[in-house]
């Protein structure tokens, strides 16, 4: 039986992108379990070997009608014009690293769109510099969703020893967060939570939810959204059987969980799991966009600019996020 084909882009050129997939590749831990297909320049590829001290051996194709012809066990790099960004310093965002992320990520998603791959892992990419180079773009998501023409739920989990993070609301100001909170929303991210932990193999999957307010509002003392829109959907998606439980407490949810007592936990924003999983496993960690049609995984740290091109970049949390796509290809029958 073939294996199946993930992809793999190189991140920034100007991060640590490059040097910690090419670490990641060395280990050799994809071999009988999926065939690479690196996205990127072969110029950044070869970089980022002489970064990392390692030599890969590679067959390069030119054309996506040359990725269909992918047909064994060895690193395969597509290399096209538009995926060299010229000139470039490490360290340092620019218009034409943006420029290469945004044709790597639409030919991620064109080679999904064509059967060619099930999903793709992403090396650290820098943010800014994708709204750099196009304004209308805030970030990699909402690329990818322009590009599969998809518009619905789509979220944010983070993976950091055996834990799952989700959230309602995302990279909004902490002052517009409870104005975002609904039953719905709630309802609806505590679903795909669970749904994407099902097609991880995990039956009826546990999951806690945190409160929003200090001591979870303390009856309405500090807070009414406990008890006004939190409590409702918790109800609504445990009538529909989910096993869910909350809302407890931000300030001592994770210590249950990190115990073993759950496999996810939904937030109510960005920092309320982020701050808890990067301070006991920063650097191990991955990010998976649920809801999308394919399967996307990337390292949960940044591009690193403070240490990029010094070879000293560790490599874990790409492949943390290299592993567990390829279970969901896997999974998936990709």
């Amino acid at each position: 039986m073939r294996n199946p084909v993930l992809g793999l882009l190189l991140g920034d050129c100007a991060g640590v992108g490059p040097e910690i997939l090419v670490k990641a590749l060395a280990t050799n831990e994809w071999k009988g379990i999926y065939s690479p297909l690196v996205i990127g320049s072969e110029r950044i590829f070869l970089e980022g070997m002489n970064v990392a001290g390692q030599k890969l051996p590679y067959s390069k194709i030119g054309t996506l009608q040359d990725v269909m012809k992918i047909d064994g066990d060895g690193i395969v790099l597509l290399d096209k014009e538009g995926f060299d960004p010229g000139a470039y310093k490490y360290g340092e965002a620019s218009v034409c690293s943006g420029k290469c992320i945004l044709e790597m990520l639409r030919t991620g998603v064109e080679l999904w769109r064509e059967g060619v791959i099930g999903g793709f892992s992403v090396a650290p990419l820098n943010k800014a510099v994708i709204n750099m180079a196009d304004s209308s773009f805030s970030d990699e998501l909402q690329v990818m969703r322009r590009e599969a023409s998809f518009d619905g739920l789509c979220l944010e989990m983070n993976y950091a020893a055996s834990i799952w993070t989700s959230r309602v609301t995302g990279h909004i100001p902490l002052s517009k967060v409870g104005g975002a909170l609904s039953v719905e929303r709630i309802a609806d991210v505590v679903r795909l939570t669970s749904k994407s932990l099902e097609t991880q193999g995990k039956s009826s999957p546990v999951i806690f939810v945190s409160a929003l307010n200090p001591h979870g509002g303390e009856g309405g003392i500090f807070g009414n959204e406990e008890i006004e829109i939190i409590t409702p959907a918790i109800e609504l998606v445990r009538k529909e059987g989910l096993n869910v439980a909350g809302p407890y407490p931000a300030d001592t949810v994770f210590y249950n969980a990190f115990k073993g007592n759950c496999d996810a936990v939904v937030t109510m924003y960005h920092d309320q799991g982020q701050i808890a999983l990067k301070t006991l496993h920063f650097g191990e960690g991955a990010t998976f966009f649920a809801g999308l049609p394919f399967i996307v995984t990337t390292p949960a740290h940044g591009v690193a600019y403070d240490v990029a091109g010094r070879g000293i970049a560790n490599e874990s949390s790409m492949r943390t996020a290299m592993n567990i796509a390829a279970s969901m290809l896997r999974g998936h029958g990709a």
